[in-house]
């Protein structure tokens, strides 16, 4: 029913916004006054009497999409009282809804948008005079990273009095104004999905729990920088919609990636910090990836912090004046039972017991873990080198050099330069491509530097200037050029393309295919990262795959010049077809 505006006038504001802005003791900010008109109470109670307020309970998750909740940590709703689990699932299914259709936020309050309010009345009073109402919403906002939409540090919450001594409360936590067109929103929600699943693909790629946690900890750092004007930068849509945030942004990022990886990682805030506590393998362990960034605390990125005790935290704390007591927890987190951290990585609780297994089971060999070299099955015992095979044919024998039968030596390509507009005749790579960072085009794509190695016959493919120039420098390689541009940052209409490294032979290999990267993972190949983002099929210039069975190293080639790709098949190479697809 319809409350007219003179009566939510009659309203006591109870908190607004910032966290220090409320008054949790209800009998000290208001005093009851028994001479308070009694007509508006009836008026009052009238108004509101049309609307429910009773006290269902909601189960936790009910109604709500899997898909999403698997980026919820639920740890600090366990250890909640009833009342406050009934305002959290309450907050839930009004923020799900938000999530997942195209309702318009309507509800407005001091200017911004809010969710719609959570309504409650005595059942649940008792939490707001134990001033527990407040810790409930920020720890709702906070464990929930994939309610992207909130701005998770301004809550607005306000009483009626509806009879001598009987009240109804509402409360309601602000969106950010782009999130609150229904449609808009639906578009950004399909933005953020694809973004988040995108790295996703990346974190599970980890061969362990904590190369998992390695893997989305050096997403964040690598894909953030720190910027106090940063968009959203309360939540996590800073960390999968836009390239900057703060440490709110920096944490929620992380922890929605290692909640859908399978870990058991909550929030942490002090008057002026958040941070992350993960339990790994049974020990809990705190990471603060927003000091381990290269553009905030440290100028390189570093891993300092990841995986540490709180004694460390509070100890770097005195190392500046700005940062004293930025680790100390809120005094809510008591209520919460915050799990303490005693150990700084690689020491763990003695009495722990692992979450899961070291290793992924091979599954052609249940009772042999290790990775098997798959062309001698027979020897589970000893793996040793994980013969570069072709992935997509890890059947096929080592053919010989259809040119030279008794000389098994790979076949030394000779590829041409795919970009005359930029030669590197003598190898030196001296060009203006810059000293580090990536080379973008005029329309901002993003340029793919091939290398290749004359002592191995690898190419290596990489739009890392630093790593390129280095290479050259260093270690003997020779640029070869662009082979292509590429999107510098995921989108809808591209693909990650995972660049693979084989410890035992020193090759390297790009993927996307889902069965391919399994093949290799299971060959003994190691992840390393998303290296570049292909267009999508059709969408631009076709980059060709070839493969050369008779190399040890260099196994795959890529060139966009389909003359050259003629050429190496003349030679014995395999035409793959079409693996990326390059700007044009």
């Amino acid at each position: 029913m319809y409350i007219s505006r003179a009566c939510l006038e009659m309203r006591h504001v109870l908190y607004y916004n910032r966290k220090d802005d409320y008054f949790p003791d209800l009998e000290r900010m208001i005093p009851m006054k028994k001479r308070l008109m009694k007509l508006f109470s009836i008026i009052l109670s009238f108004a509101l009497s049309f609307t429910f307020f009773g006290t269902v309970s909601f189960a936790r998750y009910s109604g709500t999409d899997p898909t999403w909740d698997q980026y919820s940590s639920d740890y600090y709703y366990r250890q909640m009282n009833a009342e406050q689990k009934e305002l959290y699932d309450r907050l839930y299914e009004k923020c799900m809804e938000l999530l997942t259709t195209e309702k318009d936020c309507t509800n407005i309050e001091e200017g911004e948008y809010y969710t719609d309010y959570v309504e409650y009345d005595e059942s649940l009073g008792s939490i707001e005079r134990k001033g527990l109402v407040t810790t409930t919403a920020y720890t709702f906002a906070n464990s929930n990273p994939q309610f992207y939409f909130l701005a998770g540090d301004s809550i607005y919450g306000y009483y009626t009095r509806t009879g001598a001594s009987h009240y109804r409360y509402y409360l309601c936590i602000r969106v950010y104004d782009e999130f609150a067109d229904g449609s808009d929103r639906a578009d950004y929600t399909e933005r953020f999905s694809a973004s988040v699943n995108r790295y996703m693909a990346e974190v599970n790629l980890g061969r362990s729990a904590y190369d998992k946690e390695r893997i989305a900890h050096n997403i964040i750092t690598r894909k953030l920088s720190y910027d106090e004007n940063a968009n959203f930068d309360q939540s996590s849509a800073s960390a999968f919609l836009t390239n900057s945030s703060v440490c709110a942004g920096y944490s929620e990022g992380l922890e929605l990636l290692l909640n859908g990886a399978g870990f058991e990682c909550i929030p942490v805030t002090s008057e002026s910090h958040e941070w992350l506590q993960v339990k790994l393998d049974g020990t809990w362990y705190a990471v603060d990836v927003t000091w381990d960034d290269p553009d905030g605390f440290f100028a390189f990125p570093t891993e300092e912090y990841l995986n540490v005790s709180d004694a460390t935290l509070l100890e770097a704390d005195k190392e500046s004046y700005d940062t004293k007591g930025v680790h100390v927890p809120e005094s809510y987190y008591k209520q919460l039972n915050r799990p303490a951290c005693n150990y700084d990585y690689p020491d763990s609780d003695p009495n722990a017991k692992p979450d899961d297994p070291v290793e992924p089971e091979d599954p052609d060999d249940p009772e042999n873990p290790d990775p098997v070299d798959p062309k001698d099955p027979e020897n589970p015992d000893d793996p040793g080198v994980p013969d570069p095979v072709d992935p997509e044919d890890p059947e096929n024998p080592d053919p010989t050099d259809p040119e030279d039968p008794e000389n098994p030596d790979p076949v030394n390509p000779d590829p041409v330069d795919p970009d005359p507009a930029k030669p590197e005749p003598d190898g030196t790579g001296a060009d203006d491509y810059g000293e580090s960072g990536t080379y973008a085009n005029k329309d901002g794509y993003i340029a793919l530097f091939r290398l290749y190695n004359p002592n191995s016959g690898e190419h290596f493919y990489t739009t890392n200037v630093a790593e390129r120039r280095s290479l050259i420098a260093e270690y003997g390689w020779r640029g070869e050029g662009i082979i292509g541009y590429f999107p510098a940052d995921p989108n809808l209409e591209s693909k990650a393309m995972f660049r693979f490294y084989n410890p035992n032979a020193g090759d390297h290999h790009y993927a996307s295919d889902p069965v391919e990267i399994r093949n290799i993972l299971i060959a003994g190949w190691e992840p390393e990262s998303i290296s570049f983002y292909s267009l999508r099929e059709g969408a631009g210039i076709p980059i060709y795959r070839l493969y050369n069975p008779n190399a040890v190293t260099g196994t795959h080639h890529y060139t966009s010049d389909k003359a050259e790709k003629d050429r190496l098949v003349s030679l014995g190479w395999r035409d793959e077809g079409i693996s990326w697809y390059a700007a044009a």
